[in-house]
């Protein structure tokens, strides 16, 4: 089943599942990395954030986001 799988990720289909490069810069540029974090039931923890570094938790995974948005930690 996970060679099957492998072929499938690997075949001349394969490019069709990828978003293309440019479309991934453009959402980069356009939508903070907040937005998605809050739409997959990340909270803040303010009281753990810093002005430059605010820290998401979701039950025990922790996402850090630094660079204005731009940037993930993920612990």
């Amino acid at each position: 089943m996970l060679r099957e799988e492998a072929k499938r990720r690997s075949g001349p289909n394969a490019a069709g599942n990828k978003m293309k490069r440019e479309e991934i810069e453009r959402l980069r540029k356009t939508v903070g990395c907040q937005a998605v974090l809050e739409t997959t039931a990340f909270a803040l923890d303010a009281k753990e954030s810093t002005k430059r570094a605010m820290k998401y938790r979701r039950g025990g995974q922790i996402i850090i986001v630094t660079h204005a948005g731009r940037g993930w930690l993920i612990l």
